[in-house]
């Protein structure tokens, strides 16, 4: 697992699986709320987060780990590459009612 600290904003990401089937699995922290999107794979095999967006609180370690192991069983479904003009804007800054990462 890796947790990266962002201003304000820290995002955590794991890869759960072998190379072979990879399983990625994504979460933010912020104001003691922590966000779980869905971690969907693109077709060029990069991923993005995106709707739903599951919260709970940073302070309740079993809701967080439930939460967890729901990202982990919804998996990572697979949707088209984005274009670059279309690239779509980070779905948990509107959750964490953030306007950027440095927000």
């Amino acid at each position: 697992m890796v947790v990266w600290p962002v201003p304000n904003i820290y995002r955590g990401s794991a890869t759960l699986l072998p190379m072979t089937d990879q399983l990625s699995v994504a979460f933010y922290v912020r104001n003691d709320t922590v966000y779980l999107p869905v971690m969907a794979r693109t077709h060029a095999g990069f991923y993005l987060d995106m709707e739903p967006v599951e919260i709970v609180s940073a302070n309740d370690v079993q809701a967080f780990a439930m939460a967890l192991r729901r990202a982990i069983e919804r998996g990572n479904p697979v949707v088209h590459t984005p274009a670059r003009n279309a690239f779509p804007k980070p779905v948990v800054l509107r959750y964490a009612k953030a306007k950027s990462w440095k927000q």
